[in-house]
């Protein structure tokens, strides 16, 4: 049981570094372009333009291994691909309207 645990664990943490917003690896991203002089509008539809297909994907698989497999818990990655889909749309939003730096990531 607790190999089992272990290796639950370990598996999730890899998506973390997933350069899609709101997972960690987008936070490491944007902190690497900023660091580099991008703006904080130009950095936001990078984000946005990386996170649009991880979210699409993440939903997609989801659904389909729950539709193959059948198991309940794995309509939590739906949801977190859904998650990221709204996360990337309201960055999208505040970058076109050149708010982009008002948003908790680029603070």
């Amino acid at each position: 049981e607790s190999v089992l645990a272990y290796l639950s664990y370990h598996s999730l943490r890899p998506i973390e570094l997933v350069p899609a917003y709101p997972l960690d690896g987008a936070r490491i991203l944007v902190a690497a372009l900023r660091l580099c002089g991008s703006a904080p509008r130009r950095t936001a539809y990078i984000i946005v333009a990386i996170s649009l297909p991880v979210g699409v994907a993440i939903t997609g698989v989801g659904i389909w291994y729950a539709l193959v497999v059948g198991d309940a818990l794995v309509w939590l990655s739906v949801l977190v691909g859904i998650h990221v889909l709204m996360q990337a749309k309201l960055v999208g939003a505040l970058a076109s309207c050149g708010r982009a730096s008002e948003h908790p990531l680029f603070t």
